[in-house]
């Protein structure tokens, strides 16, 4: 614990001395991370594949780098305007005074990933954070631990620590991590651990964002296409092996459509075990 105390204030001295970085500087941090999977990309499909044990390449590249290719092109295309400071319109009694709003980094922004989406769900909110201007430190998941060592070893070769600091370790290391005095904290995970982050976090008042597995439903209209449906649906099941926050757990539908939609759902669920890719 005291190593990581001393690892924050590290993080907190390097804010204070780049309180607000340029939109040049956020755009080539955001880039240089791009850089990062474009050179291992075939490491990193390795990696993960050697953790989950059946993981083919091309579902880590859809579901993990392009995800962070395609969050980092649109937080580049659109960050200076929201770098932009926006005029607030005063009544008259306050003029000639005038006022704007503009956002401001916060600080050292903490990230526990977990294992099921072990690059996207650790690389997206740093791509966030680091748009807006703070410094990042990512506590990577125990579970899935060789693409958590190989992500620690590449980010080392492309950031300095003050930049995008990186701690991997056990239960012990994330219960400490999320006891730290972070301005900003973000967690992936389970209910269960969330509560446990957040008992943590509001000992020193940390703001959370909470990203946490629940229940989705579908909800199937009378006059929709049911092998269409199906297919959609089997697929947000099945992708990642249904390790996925968002994967369909419960479907609203009309009673006298159940026996055609259940068919439907048997069709496409042969469908695609037979597609090889």
């Amino acid at each position: 614990m005291n190593a990581l105390q001393l690892q924050l204030e590290d993080l907190q001295q390097a804010f204070a001395h780049e309180p607000s970085p340029s939109f040049a500087e956020r755009k080539e941090r955001i880039e240089r991370l791009v850089a990062m999977i474009d050179k291992y990309e075939e490491n990193l499909c390795k990696v993960v594949h050697a953790d989950f044990g059946n993981r083919h390449s091309v579902e880590t590249r859809l579901t993990e780098l392009a995800m962070v290719r395609q969050t980092a092109k649109y937080t580049i295309k659109h960050l200076k305007s929201w770098m932009k400071m926006r005029d607030i319109s005063l009544p008259m009694h306050l003029k000639p005074s005038k006022a704007w709003v503009q956002a401001q980094p916060k600080g050292v922004v903490g990230i526990i990933s977990p294992w099921n989406y072990p690059i996207q769900l650790a690389l997206i909110p740093a791509i966030s954070a680091m748009a807006a201007g703070n410094k990042v430190w990512l506590k990577l998941s125990e579970r899935s631990p060789r693409t958590s060592g190989y992500l620690a070893t590449i980010i080392g070769e492309f950031f300095h620590p003050l930049e995008l600091c990186v701690t991997t370790g056990g239960e012990d290391a994330a219960r400490d991590f999320s006891e730290l005095a972070f301005d900003h904290l973000f967690f992936t995970g389970s209910t269960s651990i969330g509560k446990r982050v957040m008992r943590a976090a509001a000992e020193n008042l940390t703001p959370l964002t909470l990203e946490l597995g629940g229940k989705s439903p579908v909800v199937i209209n009378d006059d929709a296409n049911l092998a269409d449906a199906a297919t959609r649906i089997i697929y947000g099941k099945l992708i990642n092996g249904g390790q996925t926050c968002v994967a369909p757990d419960y479907i609203l539908i009309k009673h006298e459509l159940i026996p055609e939609l259940k068919d439907a759902l048997a069709q496409a669920a042969e469908t695609l075990s037979l597609i090889h890719i």
